[in-house]
């Protein structure tokens, strides 16, 4: 019996579909863009909607 490997997933790659938002938060602030898998607290996202807030009331 052979096994198949799933491939292994590219964590600092963006996704098609994220890759246009990505660009947007890093040209506004809002986070750097970097590590896309990763996890994100909730802390973290009470951040990045507090600085892109915070840019809008400029």
């Amino acid at each position: 019996m052979s096994v198949v490997k799933e491939p292994e997933k590219v964590l600092d790659e963006v996704s098609n579909w994220a890759k246009l938002a990505q660009s947007w938060v890093k040209e506004n602030g809002v986070s750097d863009g970097t590590k896309p898998k990763d996890s994100v607290t909730r802390e973290q996202v009470w951040q990045m909607l507090y600085d892109y807030d915070r840019k809008v009331k400029k």
